[in-house]
């Protein structure tokens, strides 16, 4: 009896039974249906592992796509942390100056020791002080302003202006 490749599997002596060369036969029959069984779920089971295979490199695909978003979104937040921060280190120094003043000219108010302060000299001591503040709280008005405007609940007053008159 020949084998798949042309070469023979199994030998009958001579002189030969009948039942002994139906059994031989029988038995590779059988076995080249295990075969051929054999080669069938092997080739299911390739088929298989090729869907699964591109299920898989499809779901990497979109991770590596939310991957990517992720980074993005990652660096813009990281942008406007900055920019925040940026803004932050800014503002502190703006208030300094004006903080400052107000300090400054209200000690020299606490500090004169003469019997009477001189009108001139109270009239500037205050009113430094009051535009120092003034400035402080226009500061502060453009920081909620803008904190308004991030959460997105700053009213607009949106009308015409004259360019011209705006100079």
């Amino acid at each position: 009896f020949l084998g798949h490749s042309g070469f023979p599997v199994s030998f009958v002596a001579k002189p030969f039974e009948k039942a002994e060369l139906l059994n031989r036969a029988r038995n590779l029959i059988q076995v080249r249906q295990f075969d051929r069984a054999l080669v069938s779920a092997n080739q299911r089971l390739e088929a298989e592992v090729t869907r699964r295979t591109q299920q898989l490199e499809a779901a990497l695909g979109v991770l590596r796509q939310a991957e990517s978003k992720l980074k993005l979104s990652l660096q813009s937040e990281q942008a406007q942390s900055l920019g925040k921060s940026e803004l932050l280190a800014n503002v502190v120094h703006e208030l300094r100056t004006p903080l400052t003043a107000v300090l400054g000219f209200a000690e020299i108010l606490r500090d004169d020791t003469g019997d009477a302060i001189d009108r001139v000299k109270l009239r500037e001591c205050t009113g430094n002080i009051h535009a120092a503040a003034e400035h402080a709280l226009g500061i502060v008005g453009g920081m909620l302003d803008i904190a308004r405007a991030d959460a997105g609940k700053l009213d607009l007053d949106l009308r015409e202006v004259d360019v011209e008159q705006t100079a």
